[in-house]
């Protein structure tokens, strides 16, 4: 299923404890940004249907609608649908939730836009979704669409209790299997950064979390090759740090290997499944999403192992 996005955002409703609040701050409120933030995401807000101003004050019943600032030309692909889950495919290269302040383009904003009468769990802005992919890194992304489930899954993530399969093309020809068990942490000097810790009594200076993966070979060109890595934790570019630290950095991914080619829509990791509990059932369920399409042809039509 493909959903065509037909609007820009669900609207905000000013109730009477808000009247009289500027926009900015109105928004700041609700969308739990600083005031920086929020006087970016109030940039072409439209107040009842009309331009706003940042400072323009508020009135009881004011409907505020967030025009992103580039037109959301894109689609969703749903893999399956429920009334309590969206089971959706992110693509390489978009963001899973627009920076802080910001209405540009996102998983966030589609979902938002596809489905723009719903009502969705979770910090403000943010459309129910339960856990994020990097940027560059593709895959299937669980999003929920009530709040007892989304806080849940979100319990569920916090105790471990997901399994999580990613493929990836690395650099390098890698034989056999390796499981690395190394907290991560940090970059001292980098917000954009995270890197491996190995003493633990180094691990409070860099906040890190213990953090395990198991990387299996499933076939190589020599040059490059194709893995699954399996893992039950989500720190922060875990699976691009734990394969950087073994030698084997994820193929174009400019931030811990070589530089990247911009040519492409993002880096080889493919977020290939999730299995999560059901909360009213107990049962078990493995949420799967298929490979890109401008991933090798080697890569693509072969489950051969080395």
């Amino acid at each position: 299923v493909v959903w065509v996005i037909p609007a820009p955002s669900a609207p905000y409703i000013v109730t009477s404890p808000e009247a009289g609040l500027r926009l900015d701050a109105f928004l700041a409120r609700r969308a739990g940004l600083g005031r920086r933030g929020a006087r970016r995401l109030s940039i072409g807000a439209r107040v009842n249907g009309r331009i706003a101003r940042p400072g323009q004050a508020l009135a009881v019943g004011d409907s505020i609608t967030l025009v992103p600032s580039e037109a959301l030309e894109g689609s969703l692909d749903c893999l399956r649908e429920t009334s309590e889950i969206l089971v959706l495919n992110k693509p390489a290269g978009l963001p899973t939730v627009a920076l802080a302040g910001q209405a540009g383009d996102s998983m966030a904003a589609r979902i938002a836009a596809a489905r723009p009468d719903g009502q969705w769990p979770g910090p403000p802005l943010e459309s129910g979704i339960v856990h994020r992919l990097d940027a560059g890194t593709s895959g299937v992304l669980l999003v929920a669409r009530d709040e007892r489930l989304w806080s849940e899954l979100r319990q569920q993530t916090r105790d471990r209790a997901w399994q999580k399969t990613y493929l990836s093309l690395v650099q390098g020809r890698l034989d056999e299997t390796q499981t690395v068990d190394l907290a991560i942490g940090q970059h001292p000097k980098s917000r954009r950064r995270m890197v491996p810790v190995r003493d633990p009594a180094k691990a409070a200076r860099y906040a890190a979390h213990s953090a395990f993966s198991r990387i299996t070979p499933l076939r190589s060109d020599g040059a490059q090759t194709f893995v699954r890595v399996e893992t039950r934790t989500g720190l922060r570019h875990q699976v691009r740090v734990h394969l950087a630290s073994i030698g084997h950095p994820v193929v174009n991914d400019g931030l811990y290997g070589p530089p990247a080619d911009d040519q492409l829509p993002g880096h080889y990791l493919h977020g290939e499944t999730i299995g999560w509990s059901d909360p009213a059932s107990g049962s078990r369920i493995v949420e799967r999403a298929p490979i890109p399409s401008w991933w090798p042809e080697w890569v693509r039509s072969s489950d051969d192992p080395i």
